[in-house]
């Protein structure tokens, strides 16, 4: 779930760089309102993460985490410092780790240990 949820705020923040400045209320309201929903399931995601067993699995999960809250303040300091690029390259950037992160959560969280004996 996360992994589509980031990657429908990539997707809605192209459209708002498409749009350009001022930037359309909808899309932004939108965008704002998808990265606090994706930092929301990105916190689930890392508590259910910690549970497991799995070191790797709560790697990708608090890299996801990490990455959606820091691509969060990023886009908070590109509206709120002026739009300038370090601000938007934050933004962007932690939200492509965040996408990598929940690409890997799913990856490496997806496979169950074997059960089945070995061959001797």
């Amino acid at each position: 779930m996360v992994l589509v949820l980031v990657l429908v705020e990539i997707l809605v923040g192209n459209q708002l760089a498409l749009a350009g400045s001022p930037y359309p209320l909808a899309y932004l309201a939108g965008h704002i309102a998808l990265a606090v929903i994706v930092s929301g399931f990105a916190a689930h995601v890392l508590l259910r993460a910690v549970r497991r067993r799995h070191a790797p699995v709560r790697a990708a999960a608090a890299i996801t985490f990490v990455a959606a809250v820091g691509a969060t303040l990023g886009g908070t300091w590109f509206l709120v410092g002026g739009m300038t690029n370090p601000a938007l390259y934050a933004m962007e950037g932690l939200g492509g780790l965040a996408l990598l992160g929940a690409l890997l959560v799913i990856v490496w969280g997806g496979a169950r240990p074997s059960t089945a004996p070995t061959a001797p």
